[in-house]
């Protein structure tokens, strides 16, 4: 029942948010937009990595599903896959290679694989293998058979791509391997959103869900900037707690108290009052002047505001849904 009104209450008949962004509607800063013309321009050049790393949060996923169905179909076959676990050591790339091109287990084989993939350069087509979350190839030697089927084409034109798309951790490992520099035709780092782009991304996502751009009110914005909430994944939950808090309270609008409460409730508030908590307890004592002594016939009273204070603080908790 709560759900149905929680519906009713936004205008909407379903949860917009169960449903992910479709492609031509996704907002991009311009500096991602740079990056996304210079990969597609740059995928026509074969035996070429491309690496784009990035904190959780920050859209490397939605890029992928973005490149993924951008990419010429004409010139192009595209291959995404998504690492569910770590991996350590080589040879996890063939057998996934190999089903991609239609081979059973027995003909994963590097020269099978090797031939499969000279036979499609017969068809004037460039294989692009895009590898998400792909810091979870953990050791050197997890990248073997990307790097040799990078070196193999200099003696045999199968022309595959890599876009390899992962958070830092990525970055150092790939630090760790010989020759890779040379293969490199794109390293570069998506960034958060800044003060400018936070307004403009969180206009974008309130038409998106069909609400005006005055249901968030600028002291709630401010209280984002406030926090660095400058990603994309944070930004949407903080949003959908928002309107949650806000149906609750019977309000069309989100303010700075709306806020603040849904940013508790997802724990992302936790560090900056910590932060404060502690800066308090080192700040000085400022100097008192002496009052009299209370008057015995008339004790002083507790101070409750004090107490639910108090006991409000040291219930907090929650987590911050960010991996690190």
């Amino acid at each position: 029942m709560e759900h149905k009104k929680f519906l009713a209450f936004w205008g909407w008949k379903s949860l917009p948010w169960n449903e992910p962004v479709a492609l031509d509607r996704l907002y991009w800063q311009e500096r991602t937009q740079a990056i996304c013309s210079r990969l597609l321009f740059s995928l026509s050049r074969t035996a070429s990595l491309f690496v784009v790393s990035a904190p959780p949060g920050h859209g490397k996923s939605t890029l992928a599903r973005w490149l993924y169905h951008r990419i010429d179909p004409i010139g192009h076959d595209v291959a995404l896959f998504s690492l569910l676990h770590h991996e350590s050591k080589s040879g996890w790339l063939l057998t996934r290679l190999g089903h991609y091109l239609g081979l059973d287990e027995s003909r994963c084989q590097p020269r099978t694989i090797i031939q499969q993939l000279h036979e499609a350069r017969l068809h004037g087509k460039v294989l692009t293998i895009m590898i998400d979350d792909a810091h979870k190839l953990t050791t050197p030697e997890a990248f073997d058979e990307i790097l040799s089927l990078s070196h193999v084409q200099s003696i045999i034109s199968s022309r595959v791509n890599f876009v390899l798309l992962g958070n830092p951790r990525l970055m150092q490992t790939l630090q760790q391997l010989d020759g890779i520099q040379h293969r490199l035709s794109l390293w570069t780092l998506l960034h958060p959103l800044n003060r400018n782009e936070l307004a403009s991304y969180l206009s974008h996502r309130l038409e998106w869900l069909q609400l005006p751009h005055k249901t968030l009110q600028s002291d709630a914005l401010a209280v984002i900037a406030h926090h660095g909430i400058g990603t994309f994944a944070n930004l949407d939950a903080v949003i959908e707690a928002c309107l949650v808090e806000a149906f609750f309270r019977d309000q069309r609008s989100i303010n700075a108290d709306v806020m603040m409460t849904a940013m508790q409730f997802l724990g992302l508030q936790k560090a900056t009052d910590e932060a404060t908590g502690e800066a308090t307890k080192t700040k000085a004592p400022s100097p008192r002047r002496r009052t009299p002594p209370a008057s015995p016939s008339k004790p002083a009273s507790p101070n409750a505001a004090m107490d639910l204070n108090s006991l409000y603080y040291k219930s907090g908790g929650g987590h911050d849904p960010e991996e690190t």
